[in-house]
């Protein structure tokens, strides 16, 4: 399928320019703006509501701060290399393999880790195998607005509207505004679990 992305940076006219999914990965993220969640959103039996009645608001604004980092740390861990004629090689070293598993332990929940960690690794591969897509070198998640928050214990379900900043410094199209690309906004629905004083990703999907 097609999509349409953003080149800018603050304070400058946006210039919209359209690129290509292939297989579900934009720019070497295998899900960026998804139809179908990574992993299976938990049941929770606390109804959403729009702010909770259950935590302290440190304690809620910890929770989407993280859930904002995860999302941000999920999409570069499945970072590439600007170079196209090595960044399939490099993407399979082990330094770069050992960085992706960091990246994926510290955003998703340990009963989802593996699972990710083998999906990841081969999909990144495969993206880098095919030089029509730009290396994304960093991401982050930019929040537009919060639509509802539901927490049940250790767990807790998330809508949030938002998009993704890209960095990819060898599109040529983004280099005028620093090699940085926006996508559009999405609705994203993100279940977390607490694990180890954080809370940590057990699915996410965007509609």
């Amino acid at each position: 399928m097609n999509g349409w992305r953003t080149l800018g940076v603050p304070g400058l006219a946006a210039v919209i320019v359209g690129l290509a999914f292939a297989g579900g990965a934009l720019s070497g993220w295998v899900e960026h703006g998804p139809s179908t969640s990574a992993g299976p959103l938990p049941v929770l039996t606390t109804a959403p509501s729009t702010t909770s009645t259950t935590v302290a608001p440190d304690a809620l604004t910890a929770l989407k701060a993280q859930i904002v980092d995860d999302l941000g740390v999920d999409l570069t861990s499945q970072q590439l290399d600007p170079n196209l004629a090595r960044r399939r090689a490099l993407a399979a070293s082990k330094t770069a393999v050992a960085t992706r598993h960091a990246l994926i332990e510290q955003a998703w929940a340990p009963d989802q880790v593996a699972r990710i960690e083998a999906l990841y690794d081969q999909l990144v591969l495969h993206t880098a195998s095919n030089p029509t897509v730009p290396s994304v070198t960093d991401a982050v998640f930019v929040v537009t607005g919060w639509q509802s928050v539901a927490v049940n214990g250790p767990s807790a379900q998330v809508i949030v509207v938002g998009h993704f900043r890209l960095h990819e410094p060898g599109n040529v199209a983004a280099r005028p505004y620093g090699g940085y690309v926006s996508a559009f906004d999405r609705t994203w629905t993100v279940a977390v679990t607490l694990s180890n004083g954080r809370w940590r990703m057990e699915g996410r999907s965007a509609a």
